[in-house]
């Protein structure tokens, strides 16, 4: 009886064991199962959307833009990341040797991922149980740095070694190995703004990539692990640790010698400490250029793409231009300046000077400051009236103040100072820039026709059909670039020229992309554009513009706002136009004491474009205006039949001495004129648009 208690008690143990085995194993199979499972979905994520490894981001790294000048030397950058790329052969094998040293010694060895590398970080990673040791290949950082995430997980290290064997296949050999090695060093980050070993090289050591030495290659070599830890200019210490750890790896794989790590290691750091980007000339320039680049080409590739562009600025005038507004305006509260200055033959601009001083103000006082041009609109109102077979000889009363009829509310006009004046011909009333004389001039020729020449010739801006325009009161105002460019036309002979910039744009493979087309269009013709040249130079040899004479044929025009918020002078000779503006930037202040001297247009505008003028012409040989007769005859007047005479009673606020005045005489009467018609839109924005 006892025996078979005993049998039947070893019995039931016996199947509670077999139950206990079975459980376990059914939860081993499960958990097998389970893991199983987890394992397939992070391989099939890491396979979800995988990129291919033909991508353009893992080849075409985001390269600068260059912008050269006219002469072909490089004067800006423009980037969202400071690279240049460079080929294998033109890397220092110190370089070579070092980054394999640092951060992956199986480089040339393992295809792509090297499985002894992740069997030592799996380690580190089971043991800190988080992901800490990276394990990770010259390959796998090259396809992280470029199409993967920052993010550890396991499944961003599958994709990236899957990638990265993949790519191993796609350059396979030492030659696929050097090209994938030189791929990553123009993509990492090296800190201080620095993005591939040229640049690094260049910012580190002021030398290119090929001439790097062991110890500068070794302390390189160490900085894409932590760019800010080991940042020299944060802790030289630090840094001089981190390039000793590079030395001696480099010795354990048998890279260098004891003795050429003896002598690395006792090399000082002489560092070339970084400078802060700026343009080399011309700053407001640049910016222009900039802004056409990306409206033409866009953001992205204006700061990535490499672009190669040559532009039309002259650094000879360039300076010239910045030293006539430096050394006119030396007072720390003196008003600003622009000036633009142009070929005519061409359109290139040669010269722009947007304000001054760039580090406290980027707005481009030359291209984007719209303000009112005083009397040097009045040019469109004399070529519109030869245009209309007005004679320079013609006469008109310069009795001020005249009211002349019109729709609605009369018409009130001034000179500078009110009196009693005879008659006066256009050549008299242009050399002296008499305002009501050119008010009357307007009448005769209507305001659609003059706000059509304005445009031809260059001005951009919406012009009113209304009187006032002949004096200079326009609704938005005009730039400097559109005067310099209106101005200019008449130097080329009635010929204008779209103000150009940019003559050529290149991809960063030479590929041409955009060259300018510099073919005018003849807006006036040559004989009005000879007439209206020769009364615009009896401005500069005695009337309002005297200030701008130069000892060479030139003509020009004042002109000066009523409120002394804007004072001009634009000007031109048959080799150069430049057009000058100056006031303040507010529009608020108006220029009563600049000094100790109010300022009119023939005051410092024309002072600071006879300082440009004489600079950028030395050396150019001084020619006269070519002369295409008009056939205008001097009539029976009784004015003063010299082109230099006239009153004190000047247009808008600008001046000139004091000659005889004529006898008054009645002017003829004016017929009512009819209510204006709507304004013909402006010429479309072609400024250097590439």
């Amino acid at each position: 009886m006892r025996k078979t208690l005993a049998r039947k008690k070893r019995e039931k143990t016996r199947r509670r064991r077999i139950r206990v085995l079975l459980l376990m194993l059914l939860v081993t199979l499960l958990v097998f199962v389970m893991t199983l499972s987890a394992v397939g979905v992070v391989v099939a994520g890491a396979f979800t959307d995988l990129p291919t490894v033909d991508n353009p981001r893992l080849t075409n790294q985001p390269q600068k833009t260059k912008v050269y000048d006219s002469w072909g030397r490089e004067v800006a950058q423009f980037y969202a990341e400071n690279r240049e790329s460079v080929k294998f052969n033109q890397i220092s094998p110190w370089m070579i040797k070092a980054i394999v040293a640092s951060e992956d010694e199986r480089f040339y060895q393992h295809p792509g991922v090297d499985v002894k590398g992740i069997l030592r970080a799996l380690a580190v990673d089971i043991a800190e149980g988080e992901i800490r040791e990276g394990g990770s290949t010259i390959t796998q950082q090259f396809v992280k740095v470029t199409l993967g995430t920052s993010e550890k997980t396991f499944t961003r290290k599958l994709r990236e070694a899957i990638l990265a064997y993949r790519l191993e296949k796609k350059y396979p050999g030492k030659a696929g190995k050097d090209q994938i090695l030189t791929m990553y060093l123009n993509t990492i980050y090296y800190g201080t703004g620095a993005y591939g070993i040229e640049t690094a090289s260049q910012v580190y050591f002021a030398k290119h990539a090929k001439n790097l030495t062991l110890a500068q290659a070794a302390f390189l070599a160490g900085m894409p692990q932590s760019p800010s830890s080991f940042s020299p200019y944060t802790d030289k210490k630090q840094a001089e640790r981190r390039r000793a750890e590079v030395l001696r790896k480099m010795v354990r794989n048998r890279f260098i010698t004891r003795e050429a790590y003896d002598e690395a290691i006792n090399s000082p750091l002489k560092l070339a400490y970084p400078k802060k980007p700026t343009y080399k000339i011309a700053p407001y320039y640049m910016e222009f250029v900039k802004l056409l680049l990306i409206k033409k080409f866009g953001v992205n590739r204006v700061f990535q793409g490499g672009l190669r562009v040559r532009t039309t600025i002259n650094p000879k005038m360039q300076k010239y231009a910045e030293e006539a507004v430096s050394s006119t305006l030396d007072q720390n509260d003196d008003p600003s300046a622009s000036l633009v200055a142009i070929d005519p033959k061409t359109g290139h601009i040669k010269a722009m000077v947007g304000g001054k001083n760039f580090e406290r103000s980027k707005f481009n006082l030359a291209t984007q400051g719209r303000r009112q041009p005083g009397s040097a609109f009045k040019t469109f109102v004399l070529v519109a009236a030869l245009q209309k077979g007005i004679s320079p000889y013609d006469q008109y009363s310069s009795s001020s103040p005249i009211t002349i009829p019109m729709p609605g509310k009369d018409w009130r006009v001034s000179n500078a100072e009110p009196g009693t004046g005879g008659m006066m011909t256009v050549a008299q009333a242009t050399a002296h820039s008499v305002n009501v004389v050119f008010a009357q001039m307007m009448m005769d020729v209507k305001p659609k026709n003059v706000v059509k020449v304005a445009h031809d010739m260059g001005i951009r801006s919406h012009l009113e059909l209304v009187p006032a325009i002949a004096l200079g009161g326009l609704g938005k105002g005009v730039t400097a670039l559109d005067m310099a460019s209106a101005y200019a036309t008449l130097a080329a002979q009635g010929r204008h020229y779209p103000p150009v910039a940019i003559t050529e744009v290149r991809d960063s493979r030479g590929k041409l992309l955009y060259r300018a087309n510099s073919k005018g269009r003849q807006v006036i013709t040559r004989a009005i554009a000879s007439e209206a040249t020769r009364l615009l130079e009896t401005v500069i040899r005695g009337g309002t513009g005297r200030g701008a004479n130069i000892g060479r044929p030139a003509a020009g025009k004042t002109g000066t706002s009523q409120t002394y918020r804007d004072a001009w002078f634009c000007g031109f000779t048959p080799d150069m136009a430049a057009a000058v503006w100056m006031g303040y930037p507010n529009r608020q202040t108006p220029m009563r004491s600049v000094h100790g001297r109010r300022v009119f247009g023939g005051t410092f505008p024309a002072e600071i474009w006879a300082k440009f003028m004489r600079g950028a012409l030395d050396g150019v040989p001084a020619t006269r205006f070519p002369f295409k007769s008009m056939g205008f005859k001097k009539s029976d007047s009784k004015a003063n039949e010299d082109e230099n005479s006239g009153d004190r009673q000047n247009g808008g606020n600008d001046r000139t001495p004091n000659p005889p005045a004529p006898p008054p005489e009645q002017p003829k009467p004016k017929p009512k004129p009819k209510p204006p018609s709507p304004p013909p839109p402006p010429p479309p924005d072609t400024t250097g648009t590439p």
